[in-house]
């Protein structure tokens, strides 16, 4: 076959015999020698090369054809390392546009991210070109780890897209963990390590306990065999009372380090507590007698920093009134702990400096939040200068005041949904362009407000000011007036400090670029006020300043004042609490349970999160706070029922719970063998919890496959926390922590035909060899295009049509001539010659 982006020919043989006969057929009939002079050869040699062309089997491409292209989605994920840099071979009739595509889909050597393979973009990619293409190559090892790549196959199928998938079958030698599992029995911990590869490839396997690493509990060569896993069982003996870290490792590395480790962290066989900074020794050794459980004190500097590092407590009490106590990584290790099943007593609160800090993973699982925009809300009023000095350019070219109002947007963060906002433009005169009326302030239309700002004129901040107070504050808020000029502005300093104090009104000056040395009249006014003076030097300061000031100007987070606490029923303790000195002011979080009020405001709350629970209280206990608190003889034991509730009332049950993890497969196991005999008909359900702050739980039956034994195979991502729930008992029986592998994207090694097979049978496409992609392209190719021979036919036919009217015109014509020639010649003849032939 011979083929171009537009002309193809079925058989080039039969061609080249056409051209010979034609040019023969013209060469006969040159110089007109043939009846009807040149047309007739002309029209016998078109019919004789149109029949001889239709041998060819020509076909041709409809208008705009020629410019469609293969569309070659190529597997560049972590599991075709090794592979994706062989080119594959394409033919050239035809454009290929190619297409990476991993974690996301992206152009030919663009970042696509390998840690996945997302085959559901670039097939939805692929249809949305369907329009111009002329088919798709999926270029893979078809080990895909999302799942909706089945219906956007069904997608391409329904588009009619021809689709050829060739396989990545040349992956290189890999050994991987393919599973670790332990489990505490008879006192002990008994491992199983299990390791593969896909080629006979020899490693050494080591596995140790975290806290012995120089004390490896296996190191062993194995030489591999492909496709056959090799296990080992280990036994360890760990202190009962204590969580233990598992990790196995294969080394020398490989290609594909990522599924060389694991890990599994063993929960303790009895459960402990953590007390953090408790106020007094005396608290601590009450607070642990009436737990009943094990309980640690610790400093917060021996705090864990890992998730893993908390598995030994089961619950966690934390004193600290600032939320400060505990650095960032120890407070996320700790929320992730409690949302895997842990429990958490917070008395204080998270961090609350700023608004910003209401997004602290403390604060996410904690049921009382002192969020700084919760507290009293504001009425803002930000008088900004737009006279002819702000209208000049920076460094950059932006002009001062776009560069102030691009620092007024940034205080999206710090402006609460019941705050007010109101934003006046001054020069020569104010002009209000902005008010959200009561209501939440709208950034967006507050932007479009400023854009449609042109500074110019001259400084008049007294009548800014005064159109700022002009009517007081909103009922129930603080008022609020921020003024940022860049340049001095006399102000009747006596008249005004009178109006803004009669009318309730706080004030806060920023002064910004050249100004900021100068400090005159509104230096003066904020001194007579007691307002910050803020001094901008360069304009890129001016958003912190001005959050920096918006904050200030909340009411603090303690509330103080002799507060009389009504009598309450809480976990199962009547509590008569003295009077309150002080409080964190705080906001119920979202689904808490609020059990204590101090004044109208939540002092004590409670609420589930993920797997776990969190308890609230938010009362300032260091440095002589609430010392009637302090001294109250049922404190400790209001902490250690808040504990108790926290830790959900799971304990050891008698059932033996065995995780296993392959990729994205999580196994859970559960034996009940008594005693005295198994436990059957148990109505378990598991709780799989993936990593992650916006994760959610999943739900599953566990069912029964024999005497006391239960299962479930389930598809699940990086699963972080699991729990067994009884039904019939209504409580988790059960608590861990999934072993830690590697992702799907890293289990397998070489092709997976299972779900090259089903991409195929849902595209209606085929599987081939990367040799024989070339021909099958150009055959297809040819398909694409529209075959000649019918209109080459009806063209010869024709044509043969035409040369004989032609041919019996000219006959007749000749005919006719020779006729009255022959009359006239008869016709010319002498009467003597007549007579003498007779």
């Amino acid at each position: 076959m011979i083929a171009t982006s537009w002309l193809a020919f079925d058989r080039p043989a039969a061609l080249a015999l056409a051209l010979v006969a034609l040019a023969w057929r013209l060469w006969r009939g040159r110089g007109g020698a043939m009846r009807g002079g040149g047309l007739s050869p002309a029209l016998q040699s078109l019919a004789l090369g149109a029949a001889l062309l239709c041998l060819a089997g020509p076909r041709i491409a409809t208008p705009g054809a020629g410019e469609w292209a293969w569309i070659v989605l190529r597997d560049v994920s972590a599991s075709a390392r090794g592979q994706r840099e062989d080119l594959l071979p394409l033919p050239g009739e035809r454009a290929v546009e190619t297409l990476d595509f991993a974690r996301r889909v992206a152009p030919a050597h663009s970042d696509a991210g390998e840690d996945a393979t997302n085959l559901a973009p670039a097939l939805r990619t692929a249809v949305g070109r369907a329009a111009r293409a002329a088919g798709v190559v999926v270029w893979s090892d078809g080990r895909f780890t999302d799942r909706a790549w089945l219906a956007a196959a069904e997608a391409v199928g329904r588009a009619g897209l021809e689709t050829f998938i060739v396989a990545m079958e040349s992956p290189p030698p890999d050994a991987r963990i393919a599973e670790l599992t332990a489990r505490r029995t008879g006192g002990k911990v008994a491992l199983r390590v299990s390791a593969a590869a896909n080629a006979g490839i020899r490693r050494r396997l080591t596995v140790w306990r975290a806290d012995a690493p120089d004390a490896p509990l296996l190191d062993r060569e194995i030489q591999f065999r492909r496709g056959e896993p090799a296990t080992v069982r280990i036994s360890d003996e760990t202190p009962p009372g204590r969580a233990a870290v598992y990790r196995a490792c294969l080394v020398p590395g490989d290609t594909l380090n990522e599924n060389d480790a694991a890990s599994v962290v063993v929960a303790p066989e009895w459960r402990r507590a953590a007390l953090i900074s408790p106020p007094s020794e005396a608290l601590a050794t009450q607070f642990a007698g009436g737990l009943g459980v094990a309980v640690d004190v610790l400093a917060p500097a021996d705090a864990p920093r890992e998730p893993a590092g908390w598995v030994d407590y089961a619950g966690v009490a934390l004193f600290d009134t600032t939320g400060e106590r505990l650095d960032a990584p120890q407070r996320r290790a700790l929320a992730e702990h409690v949302r895997g099943g842990g429990g958490l007593v917070l008395v204080g609160a998270g961090p609350h400096r700023s608004p910003a800090d209401r997004d602290d993973a403390l604060n996410a699982v904690a049921a009382l939040v002192a969020d700084p925009r919760l507290r009293r809300p504001l009425d803002v009023r930000l008088a900004l200068d737009a006279s002819g000095s702000m209208a000049a350019g920076g460094p950059d070219g932006t002009t001062r005041f776009r560069q102030a109002a691009a620092a007024v947007l940034a205080l999206r963060r710090h402006v609460s949904e019941a705050d007010a906002l109101r934003v006046i433009a001054f020069a020569e005169e104010p002009r209000t362009i902005y008010d959200s009326a009561g209501g939440p302030a709208d950034f967006a239309a507050l932007g479009d407000a400023v854009e449609g700002v042109r500074p110019g004129g001259t400084t008049n901040a007294a009548g800014a000011l005064r159109a700022a107070i002009a009517a007081g504050p909103r009922d129930d808020t603080d008022g609020l007036v921020l003024l940022v000029s860049d340049l001095e502005a006399e102000v009747d300093v006596g008249q005004l400090a009178a109006e803004l104090a009669d009318g309730g009104w706080r004030l806060a000056v920023v002064l910004c670029g050249d100004g900021a040395d100068a400090s005159r009249s509104l230096g003066e006014l904020a001194r007579r006020l007691d307002a910050p003076l803020a001094r901008a030097r360069r304009l890129d300061e001016l958003a912190d300043i001005l959050a920096s000031l918006l904050s200030g100007a909340r009411q603090p987070a303690l509330r103080r004042g002799i507060s009389e606490i009504p009598w309450a029923e809480a976990f199962g303790l009547e509590l008569h609490p003295p009077a309150l000195e002080t409080y964190v002011l705080c906001a119920a979080a979202p689904h808490a349970e609020v059990l204590l009020r101090a004044g109208g405001d939540p002092l004590l709350a409670r609420r589930e999160v993920g797997l776990g629970r969190s308890v609230g209280l938010a009362l300032p206990l260091a440095d002589g706070e609430n010392a009637a608190w302090a001294d109250w003889v049922d404190l400790p034991r209001l902490i250690a029922a808040a504990m108790r509730w926290s830790l959900g009332n799971s304990g050891d049950e008698g059932l033996v719970v065995e995780l296993a993890r392959d990729g994205e497969r999580l196994g859970i196991n559960v034996e009940a063998d008594g005693p005295p005999r198994p436990r059957n008909l148990l109505r378990l359900t598991a709780l799989v919890r993936p990593a992650g702050e916006a994760a959610e739980t999943v739900e599953r039956p566990i069912e029964q496959v024999g005497p006391g034994r239960y299962e479930l195979r389930m598809r699940m991502g990086t699963a972080a926390a699991l729990a067994v729930r009884d039904e019939d008992a209504g409580r988790i029986v059960w608590r861990g922590t999934a072993p830690e592998t590697c992702s799907a994207e890293f289990t397998g090694g070489g092709v997976d035909w299972d779900n090259l097979r089903r991409l195929a049978r849902l595209t209606g496409g085929r599987i081939v060899r990367s040799e024989h992609l070339p021909g099958m392209l150009r055959a297809k190719h040819a398909e694409q295009l529209v075959a000649l021979t019918p209109y080459l036919i009806g063209l010869s036919l024709v044509a043969m049509l035409a040369e004989w009217i032609v041919s019996r015109r000219v006959g007749w014509k000749r005919q006719r001539a020779g006729s009255i020639w022959l009359s006239r010649r008869g016709s010319s003849r002498s009467p003597a010659m007549a007579h003498r032939r007779e």
